[in-house]
């Protein structure tokens, strides 16, 4: 989820919009094309110093701090991931 909100924030909305435009007007068709594209930039964008920066810290087993550091970065991109399926699944 974090390293789809990093790879989202460098595109803009006209991008996303410009990925799906050409592809079957189906949610599902939509979807594959915005993944496309985000897969796309994996190699093109900056990438991260720790791989672990890219994911959520898993909490299962651990005190109550590392679930709620799991929380924060859960909140922290999702208004990326909301932004680019809106975006992509917006007729």
């Amino acid at each position: 989820m974090r390293e789809l909100a990093r790879l989202a924030a460098r595109l803009s909305d006209a991008e996303l919009r410009q990925s799906v435009a050409s592809v079957e007007d189906t949610d599902g068709a939509r979807l594959r094309g915005l993944l496309d594209l985000l897969a796309s930039t994996r190699g093109a964008t900056r990438s991260v110093a720790n791989l672990a920066d890219d994911d959520v810290v898993d909490p299962m087993g651990r005190p109550p701090s590392v679930f709620e550091l799991a929380a924060r970065q859960i909140d922290d991109a999702s208004g990326q991931v909301e932004r680019v399926l809106r975006t992509a699944l917006e007729r």
